[in-house]
């Protein structure tokens, strides 16, 4: 709460003070704003509906339908169920498809949210639309090398899918610091660690009746997948 409060304080300097003198902020209050005018984005300028079709759902008929099994000309990984060494190693090539090399990608964990980021001290957060929900994928990005790297994935046209129930999504686009899709000059030390995320919006129905969930990608032609559960 105390982060939110200076974000929004600073923010109202900039409404009443106008354009008459310089404010000069330090480097955690810069970061405090990007981040509050982020999520003010987020919140006030993304129409879900009109940039993706809606979860599993023919907009003229209004039901649930399945979508298309993969094209012949895609190949996808096989690899046994519920084996996160293989998950991982289908996610040999995310690193190259994000143009983040030499940075390595493995998968951590996923979770359904209401809300991202789900914590009490998050500067913002970023809300579904009513009956909906998110399902966060956590990736750990780590450097292996012995020098920092910046990434920046933000122009990058990799797109993850979601496939649940045999319905299918595409991830939600957001202007989150650690949304890997949309990284700007995220900078990872030699031999450290950072958490990203992609997100997808499901229907609350999906998720409650989630009972497989496979995440597929594209590099070069090729589908890579990743069975979750």
């Amino acid at each position: 709460m105390k982060k939110r409060l200076i974000a929004v304080i600073i923010i109202c300097m900039f409404i009443f003070t106008g354009c008459t003198r310089a404010i000069e902020l330090t480097e955690e209050q810069n970061e405090l704003v990007a981040e509050y005018a982020a999520g003010v984005l987020v919140k006030n300028s993304y129409t879900y509906k009109t940039k993706y079709a809606e979860f599993g759902r023919n907009p003229n008929s209004g039901t649930e339908e399945e979508t298309e099994t993969p094209s012949e000309t895609e190949t996808e990984t096989e690899k046994p169920q519920d084996t996160d060494d293989v998950n991982n190693g289908a996610l040999a090539y995310a690193s190259k498809a994000l143009g983040i090399e030499p940075v390595e990608v493995t998968y951590k964990s996923y979770k359904v949210v209401d809300e991202y980021p789900d914590d009490e001290d998050a500067l913002f957060t970023v809300i579904p639309e009513p009956g909906y929900k998110f399902v966060v994928v956590l990736f750990n990005l780590h450097n292996p090398g012995d020098k920092a790297v910046t990434l920046n994935t933000a122009e990058n046209s990799t797109i993850f899918k979601a496939t649940i129930n045999k319905a299918s999504v595409n991830n939600f686009a957001t202007l989150l610091l650690n949304d890997i899709t949309a990284l700007s000059d995220v900078t990872i030390e030699a031999g450290a660690d950072y958490e990203g995320v992609v997100m997808f919006m499901i229907s609350e129905d999906a998720a409650e009746g989630m009972d497989s969930f496979r995440l597929s990608y594209k590099y070069e032609g090729t589908s890579y997948s990743l069975q979750l559960k």
